[in-house]
């Protein structure tokens, strides 16, 4: 049984999804059981999986999740950084 998701982020600007969408891609080369493709539309990132079963569309869901959070949280932090050392 094939199981697929979507996820979709709205960034703040097309630069935040730019930098997210380059550090997804390395990770889309080779999942187990799983099939990704990611695109940007301005602004969003859309992840679109395609798995074997449902464990593995979970395990790939909760992944790009996190990084797609922790991607977020390195911007923000580098911003501050940056923004408090000005």
């Amino acid at each position: 049984m094939h199981c697929q998701a979507r996820i979709e982020v709205e960034c703040r600007d097309v630069r935040d999804a730019e930098i997210i969408m380059a550090a997804l891609m390395p990770e889309c080369r080779y999942q187990p059981r799983t099939e990704v493709d990611i695109h940007r539309d301005k602004n969003r990132i859309i992840v679109f999986i395609d798995a074997s079963d449902i464990s593995a569309l979970r395990a790939s869901i909760n992944s790009y999740m996190r990084w797609i959070y922790m991607a977020l949280r390195v911007i923000g932090c580098v911003e501050e950084c940056c923004n408090g050392s000005a």
